[in-house]
């Protein structure tokens, strides 16, 4: 009744010359197996490009990629390849992998040595290099992990925003209420919520295997996912967590944990945490603290009325760091040595200010007199300094400006000094260079305009000159001049070798810590030095050169040659030449005395 019906006797005959025949082309049935081979092929096929229609779809809306899960930062140090949508070195993602993508403001990559896994980042972030076949490649840098960061605070603040929000509609509020305006008498700001408010990562834990987080190549842990250190010592216990080392777990490479290593259960290269990691832990919890910084102090008849500030003080938040580590009292470390940038050098930086701005200023009156230089009818023309007028007055201001430069390098590097392990707050010298560096961009203002119209018109002139020397002005006789001035410079220097060969052996002494080591300068390196000077390479890391050398460190040689270069007068093509990169050089030193002068730090920036 609507079943099948029964096949006739006689077929069984036809179905066993079809099995025969079957088992003559394909005895094994690999038939069948290729032909669903071929179907699974054609079906992952289609998967892996409905995989990257679904990437193209996110990849092209902003609006999808904000509101998905994002992939994670690119990983520092590895080699990435930028995602293409249709082409490309990045391969589709597995069917079964979940739909997600990264922030508007950052771009998709994946990993040369996984193409079909993603990361996010952002261009600042990847450090491109060509090789010598002209290919490039790209790296990844810990930027991107900061900018991951501020994307996920930011999605986090805004979905707190669009929350609250959602609450005061709920609750009937037309529009939410006007926070309240601190008050002129509040001394400190309500500290906002630290980033880590437990600061010491948990002991690790027992019979779980560990690697030790280690800088460089070969280590196997990854970016940590939250912030802390480990037990330091402390007053009352200055032995027990002297030796706490930082590890991350084998399974979960980016969470951390602390065991003293004598606790660790090592056999072989295998390391796993025991129970006596955690004793001798200390018993309270490092929370992170915030530095008050003092407001403006009140003027005169501000003090007779009021003696308090008259806005609330500066909180600056203090972050899991060296500079922040409440046990080594920075503070009183920061009080040590000299103070940065003091009022009696900011007078300094404003007269090499002046000095530059008078420079330039009576360089380009000089040229807008038109006797500095003499030009043809050829094309392109060929010009001459005028002897006196121009090619005199050239090296006058050439050497100015070199010297002007050095000694406001002088300046910088001394205050520069002064803050090796004191470094300055970085958002408080970013917001007052922006501030500074807005002056140049404008442009607006009388001095500075002065200032760039001079340089740009100096460095305009001499860069698009054909400047040639003059044979009329050339000597025979400075040559001989200079070669018996580099004689009697070498000879000279002879009775300066006792001197070489002491100061040698005191440099070896300072330099080991170890005073068996004064013979070897005096006996060996003194007598090289005294005769050939120092000699730096810069493969061993002496970035030194020779103009660097003090007195003692000149030779014999190098005493020779710089008598020798003492008399040396520079060609017109060779002063003309320098002229460009001086103005650059003068402007961009105006622009950091001037950032010194205000803010107190060496900001060195190019545009």
């Amino acid at each position: 009744c609507g079943g099948p019906r029964p096949r006739p006797a006689g077929s069984f005959l036809e179905l066993a010359e079809l099995n025969e025949s079957l088992t003559k082309e394909s005895p094994t049935g690999d038939w069948v197996m290729q032909e669903e081979s071929l179907q699974v092929e054609e079906l992952e096929s289609l998967e892996q490009q409905l995989q990257a229609k679904r990437e193209a779809v996110v990849a092209e809306s902003p609006e999808a990629q904000d509101h998905l899960p994002w992939f994670e930062a690119c990983r520092p140090d590895r080699s990435v390849h930028r995602f293409r949508i249709g082409k490309g070195k990045c391969k589709a993602q597995q069917p079964t992998a979940e739909v997600s993508g990264c922030p508007s403001e950052m771009e998709t990559f994946c990993y040369s040595d996984r193409p079909r896994s993603r990361c996010c980042c952002s261009g600042v972030g990847i450090e491109t290099k060509s090789t010598s076949f002209g290919s490039k490649k790209k790296k990844a840098t810990g930027r991107c992990s900061v900018a991951m960061a501020a994307a996920e605070e930011a999605r986090r603040q805004d979905e707190e925003s669009a929350k609250a929000q959602a609450d005061i509609v709920e609750d009937g509020a037309s529009k939410p209420e006007k926070p309240s305006e601190p008050k002129e008498d509040l001394e400190v700001l309500k500290v906002k919520k630290p980033l880590d408010a437990k600061a010491f990562y948990e002991p690790c834990q027992t019979n779980v295997r560990v690697h030790t987080v280690r800088t460089g190549s070969g280590g196997k842990c990854t970016d940590a996912v939250a912030q802390g250190v480990c037990p330091t010592k402390t007053a009352n216990n200055l032995v027990n967590t002297a030796d706490m080392q930082l590890f991350c777990y084998h399974e979960s490479p980016a969470e951390r944990c602390c065991c003293r290593e004598r606790y660790i259960d090592q056999h072989g290269h295998k390391k796993r945490g025991t129970n006596l990691c955690g004793t001798d832990w200390p018993d309270e919890e490092k929370h992170q603290a915030a530095v008050v910084e003092e407001g403006k102090k009140p003027g005169f008849w501000g003090s007779l009325l009021n003696g308090k500030p008259k806005w609330p003080k500066n909180v600056v938040p203090q972050y899991n760091d060296i500079f922040s580590d409440a046990q080594l009292d920075a503070n009183r470390l920061a009080s040590k040595g000299r103070e940065k940038w003091p009022k009696q050098d900011q007078k300094w930086a404003t007269s090499f200010m002046a000095k530059i701005e008078q420079l330039l200023q009576e360089w380009a009156k000089e040229g807008r007199k038109g006797k500095m230089w003499t030009c043809d009818d050829a094309h392109p023309p060929t010009c001459r300094l005028s002897p006196w007028e121009g090619k005199r007055k050239l090296r006058q201001y050439m050497a100015r400006a070199s010297w002007l430069s050095k000694q406001i390098w002088k300046l910088i590097k001394r205050n520069d000094l002064a803050a090796r392990g004191n470094p300055t707050e970085f958002d408080k010298v970013v917001s007052c260079s922006q501030a500074v560096i807005k002056e140049y961009r404008d442009n607006r203002q009388q001095k500075m305009q002065a200032l760039d119209s001079a340089a740009r018109k100096i460095a305009r002139d001499f860069a698009h000159m054909n400047i040639v020397s003059d044979p009329k002005f050339m000597h025979a006789g400075g040559v001989v001049l200079r070669a018996v001035t580099s004689v009697v410079g070498g000879i000279l220097y002879l009775p300066m070798l006792p001197f070489v060969w002491i100061h040698e052996g005191i440099r070896s002494v300072e330099n080991s810590g170890q005073l068996w080591r004064f013979p070897i300068g005096f006996l060996f390196r003194g007598p090289v030095i005294s005769v050939f000077g120092k000699i730096h390479f810069e493969s061993a890391g002496d970035f030194a050169t020779n103009e660097d050398n003090g007195m003692l460190r000149w030779g014999i040689t190098g005493s020779a040659g710089r008598a020798w270069r003492l008399f040396k007068r520079p060609s017109s093509p060779e002063l003309a030449k320098d002229v460009p990169e001086t103005m650059r050089i003068l402007v961009q030193l105006h622009r950091m005395l001037n950032v010194a002068r205000q803010c107190r730090e060496t900001v060195q920036f190019s545009k």
